[in-house]
């Protein structure tokens, strides 16, 4: 039965220009496809373009900015110094450190005139809407899992970092637990046995393309930390055994990366294309795409979506972590700097095995998208 929906984030998604709005850009769409009336609400002010209000029929709310008086700014001067102090002491946030004043009252009033039927909230951050707004189904997309997550990263500066308290706290507001792999559902079984947990994943179009048959390795990022150290690897320690079996190898680097990489000095076999408007028209550089990150949690945009065009993917043994039935992932694993090489010159020697790989690709692509559309159906089937 059709369903009405409110979905909170931090921003509006669409145009997509990073893979945490393609999430949601993608189950937006596989909920809308779904046929059901789906809303979305930002949850900081914020004037929506012409492009996100006409993909969401015009169905769009953002809170009113209140004007600041003397005394609110002080009030949020001295709690932005304790966050701050607390986080500097400590490493940790709390769990509301970033709940904006007044979107629980504001979305509460939506929901006294819409009545909705389901409430998903982007990230934990903003979980403490979910105390007010009442409704049979109250959901948290997770995007990511923020235990010790400064830690984890090796980042003291990571921008959010949650003690398990503070995470169980939130994960207990729920009814519904939407993650996107599988050992964060673990962790989120043992932080609320009672809410439902749904891996779901993301959703990825298919597209098929030709072979090329040519030298070329994809690789495509946004240009943060995680990101720089990841390609820093490959480059220092894999492309040069790459180069040296195979002179004619070209490393092809899309998205804003390529800004990091204008600074290096040895740029040889490589070429940097800088920020990328139609991903399709990337992956049709070459058929071997890579992923080398070895830090960070949350989903593995990039080698889903690698996998989505049918790509030959070689990716570092961290970013298969968690993915949708890891036994049957079509994916070359490179766990020492020697055997990622291998993989790639393996597949650059061979065509016929990256048609193989390719066709195995879209299949197991098809199979998640199918079972990620089946557990939004049990989401919604009450």
């Amino acid at each position: 039965m059709k369903k009405k929906i409110l979905i909170v984030g931090l921003s509006p998604f669409y145009p997509v220009l990073n893979g945490s709005m393609k999430v949601v850009y993608e189950y937006c769409k596989l909920l809308k496809e779904l046929g059901n009336d789906v809303y979305y609400c930002n949850s900081y002010h914020a004037k929506y373009d012409d492009a996100f209000c006409d993909f969401m029929e015009g169905k769009v709310f953002s809170p009113e900015m209140k004007e600041e008086t003397f005394v609110s700014r002080r009030v949020n001067k001295l709690k932005r110094r304790f966050i701050d102090h607390h986080k500097y002491k400590t490493g940790f946030n709390f769990l509301d450190d970033l709940f904006p004043n007044g979107l629980g009252e504001y979305v509460a009033k939506l929901n006294t005139e819409y009545h909705f039927d389901v409430c998903i909230v982007n990230y934990i951050i903003i979980s403490k809407l979910l105390d007010y707004i009442d409704c049979p189904r109250k959901v948290i997309f997770t995007h990511d899992a923020f235990t010790n997550k400064h830690e984890l990263l090796n980042l003291n500066t990571f921008w959010f970092s949650l003690t398990p308290d503070e995470e169980a706290k939130g994960i207990r507001r729920a009814t519904d637990i939407l993650s996107i792999q599988n050992n964060e559902s673990v962790l989120y079984h043992y932080y609320n046995p009672l809410a439902r947990i749904y891996t779901v994943y993301s959703p990825f179009p298919v597209t098929r393309q030709e072979m090329s048959g040519n030298n070329n390795i994809l690789f495509i990022s946004g240009n943060n930390q995680l990101n720089q150290n990841g390609i820093d690897y490959f480059l220092q320690r894999i492309f040069p055994i790459i180069v040296e079996r195979n002179s004619e190898v070209k490393l092809i680097v899309g998205g804003k990366i390529c800004d990091y990489l204008r600074g290096k000095k040895n740029t040889k076999n490589i070429e940097l294309l800088g920020i990328i408007d139609d991903e399709s028209s990337f992956y049709s550089y070459g058929d071997i795409a890579i992923n080398p990150i070895y830090q960070g949690t949350g989903l593995k945009v990039k080698t889903f979506e690698a996998l989505s065009f049918g790509k030959v993917t070689v990716a570092h043994p961290h970013s298969v972590d968690g993915i949708f039935e890891p036994s049957n992932a079509p994916i070359l694993v490179g766990h020492t700097e020697e055997e990622f090489a291998r993989q790639i010159l393996m597949a650059l020697d061979d065509v016929g095995l990256r048609k193989q790989i390719s066709d195995k690709a879209i299949r197991y692509m098809q199979n998640m998208n199918n079972y990620i559309r089946m557990e939004y159906e049990r989401l919604l089937d009450f």
